[in-house]
C-alpha cells in the first residue's frame, strides 16, 4: 500500500510538471508576399485562379493565420478560396482540400484577406496552391510586374512565376497573381503554465509519500 502511495506520487508529480508542446502562439508574420512587387494591368478569367507556392525549410513546419489575394478594384462578388495539395504532376488537385478559408463578410476589392481557421498547418518544403472562385462566372483580378517575392518573408518561402486557371488547373499564364501569406513558424517549444509548482515528499523507507500542486 505504502508503494502503490509513492508510485501515484511520483505519477501525479509527473504529470503536474508535463511541459505541453505547442507551436510558439506570436503574432502572425509574412511567410510570403509579392505585393510589393508592382501591378499589371487589370485581367479577368473564366471559372477558378490557381497560384502555386512553396514552403520553406523549417522541419517542423508552419502555422498558417490568412492568405490575401488582390483583385480588381471593381471585384465586389462573394470570393471563396482554400488551399490545395498538388497531383504527382505538380497541378493543383481540386479534389484534395488541405483547408477552405473564411471569406471576408465584404468585398470592395483590391487586397482581399482570408482566414485561416484554428490548427491550420503546412508541411516543409513542399508546394501548394491558393484557389480562388466566385459564384459566377468571371473574376477580375491583378498580376504582379514582378516574379520576384518581397523581402523579409520566412526562409525559403517562394511563389510560382506562373498562375494557373481552367477547369482543371492545367492553363498557366505568365506573371503571378498578388498574395500574401501570414503564419508562423512552428518550434514546439516545451511550455509550463505560470506558477506551477510541484512538491514531492517520499521518504527512502517507502512509508509514506505527500505530492503537492499549485497551477
Amino acid at each position: 500500500m505504502l508503494l502503490s502511495l509513492a508510485v501515484l506520487a511520483v505519477v501525479v508529480a509527473f504529470l503536474l510538471l508535463m511541459p505541453s508542446f505547442s507551436a510558439a502562439q506570436t503574432d502572425p508574420t509574412t511567410l510570403v508576399s509579392n505585393t510589393g512587387q508592382g501591378e499589371e494591368d487589370e485581367s479577368t478569367t473564366v471559372g477558378a485562379l490557381f497560384q502555386v507556392f512553396t514552403t520553406g525549410s523549417n522541419s517542423r513546419g508552419y502555422r498558417i493565420s490568412s492568405v490575401a489575394v488582390k483583385v480588381a478594384s471593381g471585384e465586389t462578388d462573394t470570393l471563396s478560396a482554400s488551399i490545395l495539395n498538388l497531383s504527382a504532376t505538380g497541378v493543383p488537385d481540386q479534389n484534395d482540400v488541405v483547408f477552405s478559408l473564411t471569406a471576408p463578410s465584404t468585398f470592395s476589392g483590391g487586397l482581399t484577406t482570408f482566414t485561416a481557421p484554428d490548427g491550420a498547418f503546412l508541411e516543409a518544403n513542399t508546394s501548394y496552391a491558393v484557389k480562388v472562385v466566385g459564384p459566377g462566372t468571371e473574376i477580375d483580378y491583378i498580376d504582379t510586374a514582378s516574379t520576384a517575392e518581397d523581402s523579409g518573408g520566412s526562409s525559403g518561402w517562394s511563389i510560382a512565376n506562373k498562375k494557373r486557371f481552367g477547369v482543371n488547373a492545367t492553363v498557366e499564364l505568365d506573371s503571378p497573381l498578388i498574395i500574401e501569406i501570414k503564419g508562423g513558424v512552428l518550434n514546439r517549444q516545451p511550455t509550463f503554465d505560470d506558477g506551477a509548482s510541484v512538491t514531492l515528499d517520499v521518504d527512502e523507507g517507502l512509508t509514506g509519500a505527500g505530492v503537492s500542486g499549485t497551477p
